[in-house]
């Protein structure tokens, strides 16, 4: 006789059957999320099983086994891995004394699965809650477990530029450096000083950003600058009556730089044709200059990003012919 048991909740589990009698089934369950589960048996040519006790229940309980690391930065960014049961139910949560440890998605199991903390300081209680919840761990914010960024060898440079970062708790083969959204690649060092070279990003000032693992995010007041400037334009020229698109050139530049051409607005953007922006150009439609002029114009252009601006003295103009 073959037997087949289910066990059903929100869909059904499969318990994998090792032998079966008359009376009695032995069998091996799997993944069970966290909750009660209703055990029906149905047996091969006979249909439902009727049970002496109708609507028995198997309660899989969620708890923690393991939690690693124990400890980590003030900053937050620490990857906490939990090891249990019951993890993989809809509404599961990490919280780590009042705020969310976000779950990382790609490592959720029933089993097991990685968080990223958030700020903290000092010892904090860890609980779990989706059906229920599960306490007891203590995860510690420590001082001596921050990574720290205290100088960088340039203030200011363009992609392509390679940079050294001094501070403490680095670990070049497992770290990240972000300055503004753009990541400082090819990481090379020791534990108290990196070297990483630029890569594009807009004009401006932004402060190094770091996350070093096993530790988590970096503490960092330290600025450094992109360099912002107008290079060349063309054509150089062209009508009173605007409508024609040029080609800024530059170092800087992003999607959100507003380009002035005698003070007036240049547009540019998926609406119109032929237009853009990138790291070192743009490309931008030149406004009608209204007022009556009857000799030629030259004036500058202005791009503005992030509170930085970049000036061109004399790169455009406008020609009565």
């Amino acid at each position: 006789m073959y037997v087949l048991v289910l066990i059903f909740f929100v869909g059904s589990e499969t318990c994998d059957v090792k032998r079966s009698s008359d009376t009695y089934i032995i069998c091996t369950l799997g993944e069970l999320l966290a909750g009660d589960h209703i055990l029906d048996v149905m047996v091969s040519g006979k249909g439902k099983a009727k049970l002496e006790m109708d609507g028995l229940v198997i309660s899989s309980r969620l708890l923690i086994t393991s939690m690693s690391p124990k400890h980590g930065s003030e900053m937050g960014g620490t990857v906490v891995n939990f090891k249990g049961n019951g993890f993989k139910t809809t509404g599961t949560s990490v919280v780590i004394g009042n705020s969310i440890c976000n779950i990382m998605a790609e490592t959720l199991t029933n089993f097991e699965m990685d968080c990223i903390t958030s700020q903290g300081h000092g010892n904090q209680s860890v609980s779990i809650s989706n059906i229920g919840n599960s306490s007891g761990e203590i995860f510690t914010f420590l001082p001596s477990s921050t990574p720290e960024i205290v100088a960088v060898s340039a203030t200011a440079g363009e992609p392509g530029t390679v940079i050294t970062i001094t501070g403490s708790l680095f670990n070049a083969s497992n770290m990240e450096i972000v300055i503004g959204d753009s990541k400082c690649m090819n990481i090379t060092g020791n534990e108290t000083q990196v070297t990483c070279q630029l890569g594009n990003y807009a004009g401006g000032k932004y402060v190094i950003q770091s996350t070093v693992q096993p530790f988590g995010h970096a503490r960092s007041n330290v600025e450094f600058g992109y360099s912002f400037s107008i290079l060349n334009v063309y054509p150089s020229n062209g009508s009173f009556a605007g409508g024609n698109i040029v080609t800024i050139e530059g170092t800087g530049f992003s999607n959100v730089s507003e380009v002035m051409v005698c003070e007036r607005k240049c547009e540019y953007g998926p609406h119109i044709a032929g237009t853009g922006a990138a790291y070192n150009k743009m490309m931008c439609r030149i406004s009608e200059l209204t007022e009556n002029i009857t000799v030629d114009s030259t004036c500058s252009i202005l791009v503005q990003v992030n509170g930085q601006s970049a000036m061109g003295e004399g790169l455009y103009t406008f020609t009565t012919n």
